[in-house]
């Protein structure tokens, strides 16, 4: 290696162990060389090759057991991480993780003093491509959104904290434009996302607010200096909950059980306003709320993990009456996770229901079973994922002799709707959900003795999801962040470590995958043209810009040393 006073050389002598020297060449004279080797600086096991990095740094590579990152500093080396390496396996066994199907190794590697006892699974890798200073302290909630459905990339990145809200561009670098947006800088955001091409929405405690960003946010912004910003408002209540998609916005308020619908429509002059088209008193305070939303039209294609576990010509489909942009899912406090219809005049009919007992299998109360997270998701079939704040992962299913059958496709809209042009001015009916007056639920059917009054027809339900997979991961909150808007997108469960769930690829079941990244607080996937396949994590107060490496590698997670035989 080259330096200012000469060229230097580390090199390593066997001798039952490696002793690392240094060496040291520099010109005395027009023609005389001076050379001198230090004392042995460091002792270890025996080196394959030894590799100079930027900064000092130096990867010394062993042959039968862990490599070394070393630094040499102040004329010293010093240890500074370990480079793993297994080899050689003297034996192995094999254990089935879990009984999931998911196999880890127990394996006898290195020789001598590097002998260990290796606990090796299924795990993936993750490329750090950039992290910034610890400059994020308090972070709420994190969001990537777009600003038209078909775009490929992500658009902006958005901070929530406990009285803040930041958007961010979307990339390697993170540039602060939440003026060019439009979103409430000064508040806390529950909830926010794309509604409609060119129109982002922002829900805060006090407000819904609706946003066409400028071109100097995105390209496909507004050609003007500032933000076209509308604003909803509740009355004598805040917000404790939000979601938004297409069209339109759910939120539960503060007064225990309400749920309100809020509708996007389009003014003569281009604009976009939101109105309340519905309210209902749900009975029963909620945790969570998320709304299926679907990137792809069906049928959805079987994913190569699980080709050849089905049959030929067999598709997966929906029960019916689950059909994706007219549902919702909730996790409320009774505690349980339900599917309500958000279809206005259906007054968030409950479609179906999975009740979480605060029992465990051997019957010992637990506490902490409130939903933190609810997902519907559809691998080898349909599910709904439940994150709770105990950091326990509960998985609901449909069961197989029931069904939905004609909760939507049966519903018959009542006689009085109001017609768009009474309901507001200069608005386009053609982009108008149903709305209701602000007493519309006082008149709509309820439920009753489990059953929806439909005009002189009754339909049973809310059907009775079974509880069929129950998993601890750790005792931190569990939340979800899909990979894409799909039901079929793969699910990183957030909790003491970051979890992928995804279609197993020896059977139709989930598989449970350990990201090799550090606990974080927050995630929300990325794309943009530097990472097309990124995760933003949030952790010790940075932002952590990662890859997923696909596919899976062995990931070793214990390491235990062995006693050598003198």
């Amino acid at each position: 290696m080259e330096s200012s006073s000469g060229l230097r050389l580390i090199f390593c002598v066997d001798a039952g162990e490696a002793c690392l020297f240094h060496l040291h060449l520099s010109q005395s004279g027009p023609s005389e060389v001076k050379m001198s080797v230090s004392d042995c600086l460091y002792r270890c096991s025996p080196l394959k090759s030894l590799l100079w990095t930027k900064g000092g740094f130096i990867a010394a590579l062993a042959e039968m057991g862990d490599g070394k990152i070393l630094q040499i500093k102040d004329e010293k080396v010093w240890n500074r991480s370990t480079i793993q390496n297994i080899a050689p396996v003297l034996d192995f066994s094999l254990v089935d993780y879990y009984v999931e199907k998911q196999d880890q190794m127990f394996a006898c590697s290195g020789v001598g003093n590097e002998g260990s006892l290796r606990i090796i699974r299924n795990g993936i890798s993750v490329e750090k491509l950039t992290s910034t200073a610890p400059l994020y302290e308090g972070v709420t909630g994190c969001w990537t959104m777009k600003i038209c459905r078909e775009d490929t990339y992500h658009a902006f990145f958005v901070l929530s904290f406990a009285e803040e809200t930041r958007v961010l561009s979307v990339g390697l670098s993170f540039n602060d434009i939440t003026d060019l947006v439009g979103f409430n800088s000064s508040a806390c955001t529950l909830a926010c996302g794309w509604i409609y091409d060119g129109w982002v929405t922002q829900v805060c405690s006090n407000e819904v607010r609706v946003c066409a960003p400028t071109a100097d946010a995105h390209p496909k912004g507004i050609q003007c200096v500032h933000p076209i910003c509308n604003y909803w408002m509740p009355r004598s209540t805040k917000i404790i909950l939000g979601a938004v998609a297409h069209m339109r916005v759910i939120l539960a308020m503060s007064q225990p059980g309400l749920l309100v619908m809020l509708g996007l429509i389009r003014t003569s002059s281009g604009g976009s306003e939101l109105i309340e088209i519905q309210r209902f008193l749900f009975g029963v305070e909620l945790s969570c709320i998320s709304i299926p939303q679907e990137e792809e039209p069906f049928p959805i294609p079987v994913p190569a993990a699980i080709v050849g576990l089905v049959e030929p010509g067999s598709a997966i489909t929906l029960p019916n009456g689950v059909e994706i942009g007219k549902v919702c899912v909730v996790g409320t406090h009774k505690p349980s996770v339900e599917l309500l219809s958000i279809v206005p005049g259906e007054n968030f009919s409950v479609l179906a229901v999975g009740q979480i007992s605060p029992q465990n299998t051997m019957g010992t109360s637990f506490g902490g079973g409130v939903p933190e997270d609810v997902r519907l998701v559809l691998f080898d079939r349909l599910y709904i994922l439940a994150g709770l704040r105990n950091g326990m992962l509960l998985r609901f299913e449909w069961p197989q002799h029931e069904s939905l059958s004609g909760c939507l496709n049966s519903y018959t809209m009542p006689d009085k709707v109001i017609p768009a042009n009474e309901c507001k001015e200069n608005i386009q009916a053609t982009e108008l959900f149903v709305p209701l007056p602000s007493d519309a639920h006082l008149r709509m059917p309820v439920l009753q003795d489990s059953k929806l009054a439909l005009g002189k027809k009754e339909l049973p339900f809310p059907v009775q999801l079974h509880l069929i997979a129950v998993r601890r991961v750790g005792v931190s909150p569990v939340s979800f962040i899909p990979l894409q808007a799909s039901l079929r997108a793969d699910v990183i469960a957030l909790g003491d470590r970051p979890w992928l769930l995804q279609t197993a690829r020896h059977s139709q079941r989930i598989a449970y995958t350990s990201i090799s990244f550090q606990p974080s607080t927050h995630a929300t996937p990325v794309k943009c043209s530097e990472c097309s396949k990124g995760i933003l994590f949030v952790a010790d107060c940075s932002l952590h810009l990662v890859s997923l490496s696909l596919p899976l590698y062995l990931l070793f997670f214990m390491h235990v040393n062995l006693p050598v035989n003198e």
